[in-house]
């Protein structure tokens, strides 16, 4: 009987044993499933961010009169767009100003083209900077009044843009180099104040430019619809075409970074604010969905110069010139004459 017990005690050991070595195989088989799955993922995300990274960095020379926004996709265009990129085209100049104007190339390791409308009067001289996918042509009513008011003006094309040299766009980062390059244009071929203009990457640009100044040499900016951090402004074009931002967004602005030579989580306009002691003029749409009021309030209020904000109040991200023409030259001109 003792003998008998002990063989049953001794049997159902054994089958616990097997029992255990098999869940613990299987425990370790499914871990080895999971960790190639999370691998797998994590590469492939990155690989996806590569190809946003690129994408949004770099311009195609097909050329095209506009660029699609994002909201405006189908579908079935965010479906290849969430798997290749957004397609960046080279918009095409489609007219030039009214006014008299000298094409102007501005040297360094890529050529920069721009417009200059010289004026009789000579109150200074205003460099205007475009946004993101856009080029000088998108300047030329606020040039053109500018102009009006008895300043010479300058048209940029940022590198990649227009009829610039290039073929790659950092999103305002290395364009601030661009604008430095400009001011120099201008302090060697005319005389009197400098006073910048940008428009959303153009602004971050101008705003970058200014803040790497000493404080008596920084300029008076006015600045349309500056993002408050590249990060941010990521998130807001993934939310717009309507698909997940995370991860996608963290990584786009890590590789859009890495690519490009710099790092995109330190390209923020509203830290640069902090640094800047010249006047600006703050413009801003109170329906702005990618630079919100909220945002606009915080980079006004880190400005640590004279700071005036004017907000119009049905305006998205959009041309505040042609929508809002009346007030925008109002509060340019007394802004401008308060100097």
């Amino acid at each position: 009987m003792f003998f008998s017990n002990s063989l049953t005690e001794i049997g159902s050991e054994r089958i616990q044993g097997i029992f255990k070595f098999v869940r613990v195989k299987k425990w370790r088989k499914i871990r080895r499933r999971l960790f190639y799955f999370f691998v797998g993922g994590f590469a492939i995300v990155n690989i996806l961010a590569i190809f946003h990274a690129y994408s949004f960095s770099h311009v195609s020379d097909k050329g095209t009169t506009e660029n699609k926004q994002p909201e405006n996709y189908s579908w079935s265009e965010k479906a290849v767009i969430l798997f290749t990129g957004a397609p960046n085209y080279r918009r095409k100049i489609d007219r030039q100003p009214t006014t008299d104007f000298s094409e102007i190339h501005i040297q360094g390791d890529k050529e920069l083209s721009a417009w200059y409308l010289s004026s009789a009067e000579s109150k200074g001289t205003i460099a205007l900077f475009h946004g993101y996918k856009s080029n000088k042509a998108a300047l030329i009513d606020r040039g053109e009044f500018l102009h009006s008011l008895g300043y010479n003006t300058l048209l940029v094309d940022f590198e990649a843009s227009g009829e610039s040299e290039g073929n790659v766009c950092s999103i305002g980062y290395h364009e601030a180099g661009q604008v430095a390059r400009t001011v120099q244009w201008i302090n060697e071929h005319s005389k009197g104040p400098v006073i910048l203009f940008g428009n959303s990457m153009g602004a971050a640009a101008v705003m970058k430019y200014a803040c790497e100044q000493d404080f008596e040499n920084q300029p008076p900016l006015m600045l349309e619809c500056p993002f408050n951090s590249l990060y941010e402004t990521t998130e807001a074009r993934f939310e717009s075409m309507d698909l997940p931002s995370f991860p996608l967004a963290e990584f786009l602005v890590f590789w859009g970074g890495a690519i490009n030579g710099f790092n995109g989580f330190a390209h923020n306009p509203f830290e640069y604010a902090s640094n800047i002691g010249s006047p600006a003029l703050f413009l801003h749409g109170a329906k702005d969905d990618r630079v919100t009021s909220i945002h606009m309030q915080q980079i006004a209020n880190a400005h640590a110069g004279e700071t005036r904000l004017v907000s119009f109040q049905n305006a998205a991200h959009e041309d505040y010139f042609n929508q809002y023409e009346l007030k925008w030259k109002q509060e340019v001109e007394m802004w401008l004459s308060q100097l």
